[in-house]
């Protein structure tokens, strides 16, 4: 697997069937919440910081201190506004079917 901000990526989701403007990102966003991930404020084509359960970290990645971006769970990166969004995770075991 590929490495992220120097962390292992050990799972990683693609939204890109949606053409409408956000649409992929809503997606995303929705998967998180039913999955039990909270998420952080969009910050211009920052990536947005993921955490299992309750979200308690700087919402906008621009006030992330490299100590939050450690206890993170993960990110979503890509263009929210009209394209691909990925989601990569960095735990070991982030979703349970």
């Amino acid at each position: 697997m590929d490495t992220y901000l120097g962390r292992k990526i050990t799972w990683e989701v693609t939204f890109n069937k949606r053409t409408d403007d956000f649409g992929n990102y809503y997606d995303a966003i929705n998967f998180l919440r039913d999955s039990g991930y909270s998420s952080g404020s969009m910050c211009g084509d920052m990536p947005i910081a993921l955490v299992k359960g309750c979200y308690n970290l700087p919402q906008k990645w621009r006030n992330f201190s490299v100590l939050d971006k450690k206890d993170i769970n993960g990110v979503m990166i890509g263009d929210f506004r009209n394209g691909v969004v990925k989601i990569y995770f960095f735990d070991e075991s982030p979703i349970t079917q």
